[in-house]
């Protein structure tokens, strides 16, 4: 989303939600809000075994989900990340940003959705690196995860929806 308004600007958008996300990546910084069982999943995501790489993304799609999956849900988002290319995976972790300049131009309101429970972004992301935003609303969903929107999508639209009805006005 930043790369998309540090390019095209901010005139076309109403509000932004980070549902579990991140603002800055490749620093120690960045680093210090993702979680260690994320990190230590690196190198298997990065990884050009297939199986090793297959292990890594199963142990990310259970650490992404507060709740228990379906089978069937489960190899579905397993595929997904299995159809992304090891070398596009390091490429988009491996990124060098920071977006605190931009972050603090911004006019436009953010939504930050985040699970309690989430075991890849801790909670103190919205300190450390969403403190900037000039409209900053959080709603923290106590009983989800990373991946907060299918957790509990009850809280997670009734956040949404009042958060798109003060755009309205």
């Amino acid at each position: 989303m930043l790369d998309y308004l540090r390019h095209y600007g901010e005139d076309r958008i109403r509000g932004l939600n980070f549902a579990g996300g991140i603002t800055k990546l490749g620093s120690a910084e960045a680093m210090s809000v993702l979680t260690p069982e994320f990190v230590a999943l690196a190198p298997g995501l990065f990884s050009t075994d297939v199986a090793e790489s297959v292990r890594a993304l199963d142990a990310l799609v259970e650490l992404c989900y507060d709740c228990s999956l379906r089978p069937e849900d489960r190899f579905r988002m397993l595929g997904y990340g299995v159809s992304v290319s090891p070398l596009v995976r390091r490429s988009m972790l491996s990124r060098r940003l920071d977006n605190d300049d931009l972050i603090t131009r911004l006019r436009i309101p953010l939504l930050v959705t985040h699970g309690t429970g989430d075991r890849v972004v801790r909670p103190s992301v919205i300190e450390r690196q969403m403190a900037g935003f000039a409209q900053l609303e959080v709603r923290l969903i106590p009983s989800a995860g990373h991946a907060c929107f299918w957790d509990d999508p009850g809280i997670y639209n009734r956040c949404l929806r009042e958060f798109a009805a003060t755009l309205q006005a």
